[in-house]
């Protein structure tokens, strides 16, 4: 779901290049970068419940995500995500903290759901696909596609 806020018109309307350009690619690089000094986590190693947890998680992702440009970004992401949880209490911490509190939001409907038909794009995943192109064709049936 797509909201229009002073926040999101500033950063994808008005600064979209500065953001790209300045903020997001080298934050994406930086993380990239440090990524890469984690080692990577085995299953089998871990010992945190949360660790596991998470490293099932990342699994799972990377099953569904399809978009090779971000890859490298994702997977330093699992590294320094799981890396965190295993090896840093206060951080565990506050991550299953953040946690608690966004399953609250969502269980409360104040963190909407992900519509049937998303990601929309770069996703593998088939029920998410054939909800998507059915969106499509009952928007093009309707006259509502744009088209």
């Amino acid at each position: 779901m797509v909201v229009d806020s002073e926040l999101r018109t500033d950063i994808v309307l008005l600064k979209r290049n500065y953001f790209n350009e300045s903020v997001n690619a080298p934050l994406r690089f930086a993380i990239v970068l440090y990524g890469k000094k984690y080692p990577e986590p085995i299953r089998s190693k871990l010992g945190s419940p949360e660790a596991i947890v998470l490293y099932d998680i990342w699994e799972k992702f990377f099953t569904l995500e399809d978009n090779n440009g971000r890859n490298s970004f994702f997977q330093a992401l699992r590294k320094i995500s799981i890396g965190v949880i295993e090896s840093m209490d206060y951080y565990s911490q506050r991550a299953t903290w953040f946690l608690m509190e966004l399953v609250q939001a969502y269980l409360d409907r104040k963190w909407p759901q992900n519509l049937p038909c998303s990601p929309y794009s770069c996703w593998k995943d088939p029920a998410t696909i054939a909800s998507k192109e059915e969106t499509i064709e009952n928007m093009v049936m309707s006259g509502k596609g744009g088209i």
